[in-house]
């Protein structure tokens, strides 16, 4: 048995589901249905935590790359990758005459 459940979408998700429903001939709360069992899925469960562990992964790896090209970040406890000060001549232009 199916309950009922109202949502609130907004207009440009309802579109897009509208127009996904009639592409394949199907009801807008099918589309909706498959949507849901597919993130409770649990497949859906092992791609977000592998996406997670990717993502971390990711961030270690700017982190460590930030840290090589300004080491003072590591010193002042600063958690960007932008560089505290510019660097100098970096946007001079070169007269190549």
């Amino acid at each position: 048995m199916k309950t009922r459940l109202n949502i609130y979408l907004s207009a440009g998700q309802h579109e897009e589901i509208a127009a996904l429903a009639a592409k394949r001939r199907v009801s807008k709360s099918s589309v909706i249905e498959a949507a849901v069992a597919s993130i409770l899925s649990p497949d859906s469960a092992d791609m977000r935590e592998t996406l997670g562990r990717r993502l971390q992964r990711g961030n270690s790896l700017v982190r460590e790359i930030s840290l090589e090209i300004w080491p003072e970040q590591r010193s002042n406890g600063v958690r960007s990758a932008v560089p505290s000060e510019p660097n100098p001549g970096a946007g001079d232009i070169v007269d190549a005459r």
